[in-house]
């Protein structure tokens, strides 16, 4: 443990709550972007006016075109990421000694990892259709050693 002054306890505590605050601001708007990218995702926006009297729509409205360009490029980018659902990561070493054993255990062991204990290729397709839809998207991923 670190011995740290008051002053400096303080400092690093004001730091922190202003990164928080900045962190806040940043955290908003981009829930209010997914949201906002979502809505013309299902065609929701822009909203149609209908008028009263004609029954006619008299204003922009979105055919679910976002919907059916994920629908259509989803597969095909997961394709570029994954062999199938079954098999995701296939191990093919390219330096001069090929050992085929070796390349066996380790497509073997990093699919089990992805595909069996976790829900890898799920995660992947959420990661793709929300870069599709939102523009951006992350995934925090971590070695639990105590396994």
């Amino acid at each position: 443990m670190m011995n740290i002054t008051k002053k400096q306890e303080d400092a690093i505590l004001t730091q922190a709550l202003h990164s928080f605050a900045a962190c806040e601001d940043n955290h908003a708007a981009a829930l209010e972007r997914n949201n906002k990218s979502y809505l013309y995702y299902t065609a929701q926006l822009p909203k149609a006016t209908i008028d009263d009297e004609t029954g006619l729509i008299t204003s922009d409205f979105v055919e679910p075109v976002l919907y059916q360009f994920v629908k259509e490029a989803l597969p095909q980018l997961l394709d570029s990421f994954t062999e199938d659902d079954q098999l995701a990561v296939v191990f093919r070493s390219g330096g001069a000694i090929k050992n085929k054993q070796v390349e066996t255990l380790i497509t073997d062991n990093i699919n089990k990892i992805f595909l069996r204990d976790n829900p890898g290729y799920e995660l992947l397709e959420t990661l793709i259709k929300q870069a599709l839809i939102v523009g951006d998207c992350y995934a925090k991923c971590f070695i639990d050693e105590s396994t």
